[in-house]
């Protein structure tokens, strides 16, 4: 979560809206038009930066930014919507008026995610290959310059194996857990990752 807008603009430019990318423009009805999760994400926009750093923040009013080089990283359509869920979660929670932040912050917007990704009928085990696929790339951890500008605090995110264990404690209390089929063609997300 990131409360400054004009220091992403600065360090990154002008960015991306996705009102004219068909993919991305259906995505976001899903978001907003299912029964489930409607109301929730209300406010919810996507920015891309243009930058092959592995980054994905969101700002208090609902602007999820995402780096193309994190699209590239992540391997399904499920494992783009927990990160941009994730993100989200930060909003919903409310952690930018609270100030939570840290381990716990953390820790509630991948539950908040993965929760969202299974009423949305993506596989909950999307959430678990999204975190292994950012935790396997050594930058999205070390990336401390750039959050201690926009945050002015060090990020403390939980080790990779304490968000896999939260998560997995909350699978148990999903319905039809096994039964997961709306993962949509690779197809799609593949050329929506080529045309950044």
């Amino acid at each position: 979560m990131v409360e400054n807008k004009s220091f992403i603009r600065r360090e990154f430019g002008p960015v991306k809206k996705i009102n004219n990318n068909n993919y991305l423009t259906s995505l976001l009805m899903k978001f907003k038009s299912h029964s489930e999760v409607a109301g929730t994400f209300e406010n919810l926009s996507i920015s891309i930066l243009d930058t092959e750093k592995l980054l994905a923040f969101s700002v208090g009013d609902g602007e999820i930014f995402i780096s193309k080089g994190m699209i590239r990283l992540l391997k399904s359509e499920g494992e783009f919507v927990f990160v941009i869920s994730h993100e989200f979660g930060h909003v919903a929670l409310g952690h930018h008026l609270n100030k939570t932040k840290g381990s716990r912050a953390e820790i509630e917007a991948d539950r908040f995610a993965l929760s969202t990704i299974s009423k949305l009928g993506y596989p909950p085990s999307s959430a678990l290959s999204a975190l292994i696929s950012t935790y396997g790339i050594t930058e999205f951890l070390t990336n401390s310059d750039l959050y201690s500008n926009i945050h002015g605090d060090e990020l403390i995110h939980p080790s990779l194996n304490t968000r896999l264990d939260s998560l997995r404690e909350v699978f148990s209390t999903l319905d039809d857990v096994n039964n997961h089929t709306n993962d949509p063609t690779k197809r799609q997300f593949y050329s929506f990752k080529m045309s950044l």
